[in-house]
């Protein structure tokens, strides 16, 4: 398999062969992760025969135009990890807690409450 020439993740694509350090192709790239507006490359989900794998930044060795190139053999490649899901985030912005009314002051109100009956105050 041509590889062709050296890549970078940014423009790597769905479909692209993912191969082991000793030439085996393991699967096809499903899709990349990555955080592109702060420049941070995480890994890929491969597409194997087995299902879907985590493959890090770690373990990958060269991007090329038609190719990625792990620093594992395909023994180590087929123990990769199914995918996890990424943890919620939440960021509380100045619009969530400047409401008159709502979740959040809801919440302050009855400590407030609460504090005052078990004299915490």
């Amino acid at each position: 398999m041509e590889a062709g020439e050296r890549s970078s993740w940014e423009a790597l694509e769905p479909g692209t062969p993912v191969v082991s350090s000793d030439g085996q192709q393991i699967g096809t790239v499903k899709e990349v992760i990555a955080a592109a507006d702060q420049d941070i490359f995480e890994g890929v989900i491969c597409h194997t025969p087995d299902g879907e794998r985590y493959v890090d930044e770690e373990i990958i060795g060269d991007i090329y135009d038609h190719a990625v190139e792990l620093k594992i053999d395909a023994a180590a490649a087929a123990r990769l990890q199914p995918p996890s899901p990424a943890p919620a985030a939440m960021e509380v912005g100045v619009d969530d807690v400047s409401e008159k009314s709502g979740p959040y002051k809801r919440e302050i109100f009855f400590k407030k409450w609460w504090n005052r009956l078990s004299g915490k105050y």
